[in-house]
């Protein structure tokens, strides 16, 4: 093995020495580059036509461009029409399904009222002293007996005029407790929660009355109405007395108690001391008139018409 002579001075480099003069200096062979993650691209891949884009943004993925964004646009407008003509359809049939339910409901005939049936009924309810006939008008629809809408019998009761006197109510307590500098949220909800449980109370009292004494049947719904004229007085008692002073607001309670007490009275007697076909058959064959249910029910009507004034003025 000859040994490679070596000029002196000469040094030689770390690169492949080529005779004509040029240096070669040594570098790595070119890699492959590396695919986008999400491009179904094998890692090695041998022909260079199908090597990926450098660019992990590939004009493929944004849909070619102008073009790609124009129908990405288009998409997301679509998307926006059909949610809104969703949104739209849904609320439709909950509009529609509210509508069938109160078709369903009792509550649209109690509602059936109109101005002057509203202007009447509170002239009736502060002034009840003048007024005769307290029996309810009946229509004969479809081979039955009904009773008339209230916007056609002022003795009808309805639930218009009660849900507006209770909003009124809870309203004028969180006023007058602004103008004292009490006011809270916490008051609205304690006058309407307060409201709401003796209206209930009451309510269920006088059906287990009717119950005890077998009465005649008065729909839930309509004692909710009676009972709930009071809202009435306690607005206008209330309004009297911080406008007049601490004088005319007792005499106001007193006088739209005094009338709460008679409109229930007069509204509630003929339902309350009517018998049943029942127990009149029964008195007719003991031989017994049925005195002492008839004066036992006139004793709880006296009753219930005192009850009208100190619920009044608990609830001021």
């Amino acid at each position: 093995m000859q040994e490679q002579q070596h000029q002196p001075g000469h040094h030689q480099p770390p690169g492949n020495y080529n005779p004509a003069g040029n240096l070669n200096f040594y570098s790595p062979p070119p890699t492959q580059p590396t695919p986008f993650p999400n491009q179904a691209y094998p890692l090695h891949n041998n022909n260079p036509n199908n090597a990926p884009s450098s660019s992990p943004f590939n004009v493929n993925m944004m849909g070619g461009g102008a073009g790609g964004m124009s129908a990405l646009g288009q998409g997301l407008m679509s998307s926006m029409v059909t949610d809104a003509a969703f949104n739209h359809i849904m609320m439709g049939s909950k509009v529609q399904n509210f509508g069938r339910l109160m078709t369903l409901l009792p509550l649209k005939y109690y509602f059936n009222v109109n101005n002057s049936y509203v202007l009447n009924k509170i002239q009736l309810l502060l002034f009840p002293f003048s007024h005769k006939s307290w029996k309810r008008r009946i229509a004969r629809q479809d081979d039955k007996d009904e009773y008339v809408p209230p916007r056609e019998d002022i003795n009808a009761p309805d639930l218009y005029i009660p849900t507006m006197a209770f909003v009124s109510y809870v309203l004028l307590v969180g006023f007058i407790a602004g103008t004292s500098l009490q006011f809270t949220p916490e008051v609205l909800g304690a006058a309407a929660s307060t409201g709401i449980a003796l209206l209930s109370f009451e309510v269920l009292a006088i059906r287990c009355c009717f119950y005890l004494f077998n009465c005649g049947n008065v729909s839930f719904l309509d004692l909710c109405a009676y009972c709930g004229y009071k809202y009435v007085a306690i607005v206008i008692s209330t309004l009297v007395g911080g406008i007049g002073g601490s004088y005319l607001y007792y005499i106001a309670t007193l006088y739209t108690g005094v009338c709460m007490g008679l409109f229930m009275r007069n509204t509630m007697r003929l339902v309350f001391t009517l018998e049943p076909s029942s127990m009149m058959m029964m008195n007719d064959h003991n031989g017994s008139g049925g005195g002492g249910h008839t004066a036992t029910r006139a004793y709880f009507l006296v009753l219930m018409s005192a009850f009208q004034l100190g619920m009044i003025y608990l609830m001021e």
